[in-house]
């Protein structure tokens, strides 16, 4: 086993996995969020929060979440 390639292989995979699950999250979350009145309401409450034009820290701290998750 080469240990240089099984590394590269790796990380390769954990970005593929990365964008694919933080697109497919996005999507489900923003169809909860459209279509069900709890998601409107949580969107309410903390849309502020998540909102890109107050900060991108906590949508990183999501995104780090997320990529913490998959190296696990």
């Amino acid at each position: 086993m080469n240990w240089s390639e099984e590394i590269l292989t790796s990380l390769i995979w954990l970005i593929k996995t990365f964008l694919i699950s933080g697109i497919g999250f996005a999507v489900v979350f923003g169809a909860v969020l459209k279509f069900t009145s709890s998601g409107r309401d949580f969107m309410r409450l903390s849309g502020a929060y998540f909102s890109w034009r107050r900060s991108v820290k906590p949508l990183l701290l999501l995104a780090g979440v997320i990529l913490l998750a998959l190296i696990s």
